[in-house]
């Protein structure tokens, strides 16, 4: 059963805790912190995809703008200790991963949306997302997602370049990539296992009480539903 907006709202700032604890389902899990690089923002338009699948519909960038920069993309690690033929062993995945304006805590959330986008008029407890279906997000600006659809179009052997990559970065059972698109732009893509694999992720802004943009989280519904 999907849960409501105010529950899933209600547990966001686990992503921000390092070392964090929580009671799930399936146990007792630990979400440890992994800096996984800085994003560099150019046009100030975040763009959160699949990028597996990326193309001129899928790469739309969040109405919200955000100052031009540097920001660091953390990604909540969700270890969890499982019990196999061989023995225990920490078994790993991407829980959330968050884009952090600011160190300063927010106080409420909001929906991150695409420009034109009414919520109103969807279906009671429809949470709107990216679709998943190669295992795998991403963060980029919208003159990087731009230029790596471009790549792509031009090139379909790059989607292996972008592969072999993640690969490089793999972790049991998870990965990810700082991927440089220079010298088209110096925006980059930083991409990411999506939580337990493909479905429809949301993302969120995280507001503090000046009401000004601290993050940008994107929660892969791992930690939903409580024991």
């Amino acid at each position: 059963m999907q849960p409501n907006l105010a529950e899933i709202v209600s547990g966001l700032d686990q992503a921000l805790q390092d070392g964090l604890t929580v009671a799930t389902k399936h146990g007792i899990v630990t979400l440890r912190h992994f800096h996984a690089g800085d994003l560099i923002v150019t046009s100030g338009y975040i763009v959160a995809c699949d990028p597996g699948w990326a193309d001129v519909d899928t790469t739309k960038p969040f109405a919200t703008p955000i100052a031009p920069g540097r920001y660091p993309v953390i990604l909540s690690i969700q270890h969890t200790i499982k019990r196999y033929q061989s023995g225990y062993r920490d078994y790993q995945s991407v829980a959330f991963a968050t884009l952090r304006l600011h160190e300063r805590r927010p106080v409420r959330w909001e929906l991150a949306t695409l420009p034109g986008e009414d919520l109103s008029s969807r279906e009671e407890g429809w949470i709107p997302g990216y679709s998943v279906d190669s295992g795998t997000g991403c963060f980029m600006d919208a003159d990087a997602a731009r230029n790596f659809v471009q790549r792509l179009s031009t090139d379909p052997a790059y989607q292996m370049v972008f592969d072999e990559e993640m690969q490089n970065n793999y972790v049991d059972t998870w990965s990810w990539v700082s991927l440089t698109l220079e010298p088209e732009t110096p925006a980059n893509l930083i991409a990411f296992s999506a939580g337990a694999g493909d479905g429809v992720y949301a993302t969120y802004f995280g507001y503090d009480a000046d009401d000004a943009a601290v993050c940008l989280i994107t929660d892969f519904a791992l930690l939903w539903h409580e024991p």
